[in-house]
């Protein structure tokens, strides 16, 4: 090669690769032709060596709602349905002649049953003992089946797993598919881990070491010291089987995300360069927001990427500034408390950059703490600062006296209001005659009641060491017979305890079909209950000519006092 002119080797290698579709490879040879080396070349996303080619990054590789960049096994929800033991097994404290196999002990299936205790005893299982007392062994010999099985469902014993496998054979039948839903729930995807995304769309990383260095720091407190529990998302990785934080393995520290099926050291995961799009979707906003604004990148941007990054730092910005600051952009929507949902609908508008616009704002106090309500007021008004109009249908006194006008309809509920009974300023409104100034003026105020004393023999329901979401470890006990109130600042915790831990854990004690449970450690007292019915500000409506009446069931009265006359 030393011998052919630049321009002629250049030529070359051009159409080597044009005809190779940007690969090729080149020889050594000796006087006599004999090969002595090969390299081999790639200018595409491809290891040449390795024959591992990847797909040129586009917006579709980095979202899980497109086909091109979801994971092929949960189609990027980052969840997907199985069996539940905890459901098949409700009660750990029967043994297997008791009945813990729920499924099996309906007529339909006491065939499996019977094949249970005949091929246990010739096993030589403990089927007298509680399900809790047996030992790993005898457990797996249960759900797997026969050590040796090879299909001989009349000669082995199958195990509960290829049971339901069985089953889901036969799920063409309505029955089978009701039947099988009882039994099933949501767990994180293994392919995935959760990160919803395919494992190529997570090789592709963001910024230097540096900042992959900045953003997993411990962050100090006031008083200098490390945090041992920072609020983080929850998620464990494929290397935590036990459901430990993944983020707070270290005093006050995040860890990075373990794709599943990695062999790496902590040190080789931290030695990596920049962060992957899920590592910035497990960082708290106040931690994303650090790093944005400081964010390393290889080359100068063009104008279009420099008005990209200007925006996602703006849309964190006002996360951080309504006090969102403590979430992960991988929360799910659903996990959200109501005021925390409130805030973000809030910061949508602020990004709009509307003017001139009649925003109407129906009780965005709802489940919000009084604290959290300065920063509500506070993005009404720069909304009204930027040049727009804000109508707000609200009972909180904040925002309320925050106002520039009070227009109070009244003077009563249905057919006795519907009447304006005051138009002015809120500076007003307490020495106005309505109903509304008398409770601000506190003429009239509402009687608590009636209250029980709790003792210390008042049964109680006791849920230990509680760490979904925002929650760090912590021990709740709720007196049973008595109206406890559950408060605290918006995003605190309240609603990841009632509706994503202690709900969902009642009734998979009570053998009922339900996701899985937020993390804890123990429910105590679950039976001193017979039921669980949760209220939320869901519409009652099952079909839409559901009405109140008919809801309660008093329409069923009224029909028969029909026919009965």
């Amino acid at each position: 090669a030393s011998s052919v002119p630049d321009d002629r080797l250049a030529g070359s290698l051009e159409a080597a690769l044009d005809r190779g579709h940007g690969r090729l490879a080149v020889i050594a040879q000796d006087a006599e032709g004999h090969e002595l080396a090969r390299w081999h070349f790639s200018t595409q996303f491809a290891c040449a060596t390795c024959d591992i080619a990847y797909h040129a990054p586009t917006p579709s590789l980095f979202s899980f709602n497109s086909p091109l960049g979801a994971c092929d096994t949960c189609k990027g929800f980052g969840r997907v349905i199985g069996l539940d033991l905890g459901l098949v097994i409700p009660d750990p404290s029967k043994s297997l002649a008791e009945g813990a196999v729920k499924p099996w002990q309906t007529p339909s299936f006491k065939e499996a049953q019977d094949e249970l205790m005949k091929y246990g005893r010739k096993a030589g299982i403990d089927l007298d003992s509680p399900w809790s007392d047996l030992s790993e062994a005898d457990r797996r010999w249960v759900i797997e089946g026969a050590p040796d099985w090879s299909g001989d469902w009349k000669r082995q014993w199958y195990g509960i797993r290829n049971f339901f496998g069985w089953l889901e054979s036969k799920a063409y039948k309505m029955h089978i598919r009701v039947l099988l839903s009882k039994y099933r729930s949501y767990t994180p995807c293994p392919a995935c881990e959760g990160a919803r995304l395919k494992p190529e769309a997570l090789l592709w990383r963001v910024g230097n070491e540096e900042d992959a260095r900045q953003a997993f720091a411990p962050v100090a407190n006031e008083n200098g010291t490390t945090p041992a529990d920072q609020p983080s998302s929850g998620r464990a990785s494929s290397n935590d089987p036990a459901g430990v934080d993944a983020h707070a393995e270290s005093a006050g520290s995040y860890r990075r995300f373990r794709p599943m099926g990695t062999q790496w050291t902590d040190a080789q995961l931290d030695a990596l360069p920049g962060l992957t799009l899920h590592d910035l979707m497990l960082l708290p906003i106040d931690r994303l927001n650090r790093l944005m604004a400081g964010l390393h990148l290889p080359a100068p941007l063009d104008e279009a990427t420099e008005l990209l990054m200007t925006e996602i730092r703006t849309r964190l910005r006002f996360l951080s500034d309504v006090g969102l600051d403590y979430l992960t952009l991988d929360r799910q929507s659903r996990t959200l408390s109501g005021g925390e949902v409130q805030r973000i609908n809030l910061t949508t508008a602020l990004g709009t950059s509307l003017v001139n616009t009649l925003f109407i704002l129906d009780e965005p106090s709802i489940g919000l703490h009084p604290r959290d309500m300065d920063r509500i007021i506070a993005i009404m008004q720069r909304l009204r600062d930027a040049g727009n109009s804000l109508v707000v249908v609200e009972h909180d006194p904040q925002v309320m006296f925050a106002a520039e006008r009070i227009i109070d309809i009244g003077p009563g509920p249905g057919e006795r209001g519907g009447q304006i009974v005051f138009d002015g300023p809120a500076s007003r409104l307490p020495a106005a005659q309505t109903l509304t100034a008398d409770y601000l003026a506190r003429r009239k105020h509402v009687s608590s009641g009636h209250r029980e004393p709790v003792t210390d023999d008042t049964p109680r329901l006791r849920l230990e060491g509680v760490t979904a979401h925002n929650l760090k470890g912590i021990d709740v006990d709720i007196p049973l017979g008595r109206l406890v109130c559950l408060t605290g600042v918006s995003g605190s915790g309240k609603s990841t305890l009632m509706q994503d831990v202690l709900l969902p854990a009642l009734l998979k004690e009570q053998g009922l079909p339900t996701e899985a449970p937020g993390e804890f450690r123990r429910l105590v007292g679950a039976r001193q209950i017979d039921g669980v019915v949760f209220v939320d500000q869901s519409p009652i409506g099952k079909t839409t000519r559901s009405n109140p009446v008919s809801y309660v069931g008093a329409f069923d009265l009224i029909r028969k006092q029909f026919a009965a006359t």
